[in-house]
């Protein structure tokens, strides 16, 4: 079975005059016919759980929004005229009937839909004085949690939200040369798997991890 997508959307964007300032407001509507999800059933002959994917018979609805902005510091003083700040916010609503191999703990609720967040958040701070050819950007990112498999006798997995803290230095060197260096997910915040957050009573944990921190140093030519 195929999904099938209506998406209606529209945008309202503003650049300010002589600057890279910008100003910009989203709204979106998004129905899917049969999303594919993951869910997690009951194998009672084994006494464990099946984790696989299905097409949920029902209609998905996602509305939301998101707020774009970014503006360079030099209004305040000269000196920060190198400095931008900048993001954007998008708040989504996503919910779906449950599919009938759900009905033995929740009977037909709805629920929220599988790899959908509320609330996705994202944050910078560019340096870039041009006469030394240089970037450097500090950005934060931040994410609601998210479901990761629907469940047919409990509550429902979810990823916990989480944030994280990237830096990015990129250097030109003459005309044809830069060379980058991205430290990736400096806070290394815990990552969870809990019970539905909503209607989990005992909110369990059932699995915690880290992803570690990353760095890269890369040198790329322009011809």
């Amino acid at each position: 079975t195929t999904s099938e997508v209506r998406n209606l959307d529209a945008r309202f964007e503003y650049f300010f005059p002589d600057s890279t300032d910008l100003l910009a407001f989203s709204v979106f509507r998004k129905e899917i016919e049969n999303p594919i999800e993951r869910v997690a059933l009951p194998f009672t002959s084994a006494g464990s759980t099946v984790v696989t994917w299905i097409n949920n018979p029902n209609t998905a609805v996602l509305t939301g929004l998101e707020l774009e902005a970014a503006k360079n510091l030099g209004f305040l003083t000269e000196l920060l005229s190198d400095f931008t700040v900048g993001g954007n916010h998008t708040h989504i609503e996503a919910t779906i009937t449950r599919s009938p191999f759900e009905s033995t703990f929740f009977g037909g609720s709805e629920r929220r839909l599988f790899d959908q967040p509320k609330d996705i958040t994202n944050l910078y701070l560019t340096y870039a004085p041009r006469r030394f050819g240089l970037t450097t950007t500090l950005s934060f990112f931040s994410i609601s949690e998210v479901l990761q498999s629907a469940r047919a006798d409990t509550f429902d997995r979810y990823q916990d939200g989480y944030s994280r803290v990237d830096l990015t230095v990129t250097k030109e060197i003459g005309k044809d040369w830069r060379v980058r260096l991205t430290a990736s997910n400096l806070t290394d915040s815990t990552r969870r798997f809990i019970g539905d957050p909503e209607n989990d009573p005992n909110k369990q944990v059932f699995r915690t991890y880290k992803d570690g921190r990353s760095y890269t140093l890369t040198m790329t030519r322009d011809f």
